[in-house]
């Protein structure tokens, strides 16, 4: 009975640590780096409970399904002029709401955000001023942009706001701002 009692819990044990792991996500309680860090640990639902520009000193590399909700605050995740945003790994969701994605530079592709595979839901999001080797980005590479199926259009800079790998996100009411240093709008 004893030895069935152990397994038990310890079955109990690690089932526990997985579910902890499946619900991960946190509270970002302070506009910065390693507050934001912390929450996305493991992924999961992260909320805002701050206004405030984050400022990357490296970009936000998402490896499991994450929701980013900054719902009642005034969040920018900003690269620095020096940094991609984020990298949304493949077959990984990343949902983001209410959120400003800023300032990002990559010398490739997708300074803003560089979807390698993955999906991302953007509600209600503005893409402003990333850059790809200082040439003004344009919205995306492949795919639709989502808010009326216009395709957007490749051209060389290789998405400066966002590069979509594949699949193609589904974009809802995210608003693509002007480039710095460009003389027209990206979208």
């Amino acid at each position: 009975m004893k030895t069935k009692m152990r397994v038990s819990l310890l079955g109990y044990v690690c089932l526990s640590l997985v579910s902890a792991d499946l619900r991960a996500g946190g509270v970002v309680g302070s506009p910065d780096e390693a507050s934001l860090r912390a929450a996305l640990a493991g992924g999961g639902t992260v909320t805002f409970d701050c206004d405030g520009t984050i400022a990357l000193a490296d970009s936000l590399r998402i490896t499991n399904g994450t929701s980013l909700d900054a719902s009642g605050h005034s969040i920018s995740l900003s690269g620095g002029n020096a940094v991609r945003v984020l990298w949304v790994e493949t077959n990984v969701l990343l949902t983001l709401k209410n959120l400003t994605i800023a300032n990002g530079f990559s010398t490739n592709a997708g300074a803003g955000i560089y979807i390698d595979g993955g999906t991302v839901d953007m509600i209600s999001c503005v893409l402003r001023s990333n850059l790809v080797a200082g040439a003004a980005g344009m919205p995306g590479g492949n795919g639709t942009n989502g808010l009326d199926g216009t395709p957007f259009i490749p051209g060389v800079t290789n998405g400066g706001q966002v590069l979509l790998e594949a699949p193609a996100p589904t974009v809802l009411r995210a608003k693509l701002e002007e480039a710095a240093g460009s003389s027209t709008p990206v979208c």
